[in-house]
């Protein structure tokens, strides 16, 4: 077991999902792409962080031209943002909460924002919620500074939030319990992030 710990500690692990650049080869005539293509790349152990990359054809696509590689390098992390946005089943109109705004916690909430819901963003970090509240539409705040239940209720008439997509990463299971408090009687709440999932039933049945 020792020798077994000491091999991986000694390994090399590719880093990165998500990353984007120009075709320089391709292994067989059937596929889609051609020489010199912009393209984004993501998955794990394929779109590694790295000058050259093997990638399947069905984890890449073509960059338009107006877009460029930095911000096509970003794919995944648009993908993983979406699909929390996504599972929460929207209407029009919505009020929409984050947890958490590392990376993917910003662009969930620019992603909102630009679909037209109302938009709050909460973080431990104040620098974060400066940067997420400079969104157009996005109101957020660092949760040491108020209590982020009785803000929002002030904020939102006493409604509340119809959704929450919880970012964080954490091993406590604080953030997922403060989702459940800041929505509305049967709101929703998707998790993208690491959180602990020490769940609090009562605070989950009370809203069903």
């Amino acid at each position: 077991a020792l020798e077994a710990v000491r091999s991986k500690l000694t390994d090399h692990t590719p880093l990165g999902y998500s990353s984007a650049g120009q075709v320089v080869e391709i292994d067989g005539p059937e596929l889609p792409f051609t020489l010199g293509q912009r393209v984004a790349c993501m998955g794990t152990g394929f779109a590694n962080h790295a000058e050259f990359i093997a990638v399947p054809k069905n984890l890449a696509v073509p960059v338009p031209e107006n877009v460029s590689l930095e911000e096509a390098a970003f794919g995944a992390i648009g993908c993983i943002a979406l699909q929390g946005i996504r599972r929460l089943e929207l209407s029009p109109g919505e009020r929409i909460g984050v947890i958490g705004l590392g990376l993917i916690g910003q662009v969930c909430v620019r992603l909102l924002a630009a679909m037209g819901y109302q938009t709050y963003g909460l973080d431990l970090s104040r620098p974060r919620a400066q940067k997420a509240s400079e969104v157009p539409g996005v109101s957020a705040w660092a949760t040491d500074a108020l209590d982020s239940v009785d803000y929002l209720r002030q904020l939102t008439d006493g409604e509340m939030l119809d959704g929450v997509v919880v970012c964080a990463a954490a091993k406590s299971s604080v953030p997922i319990n403060l989702a459940f408090d800041l929505c509305r009687q049967r709101g929703r709440v998707s998790v993208v992030g690491d959180v602990g999932l020490d769940l609090e039933r009562p605070k989950m049945y009370r809203k069903e």
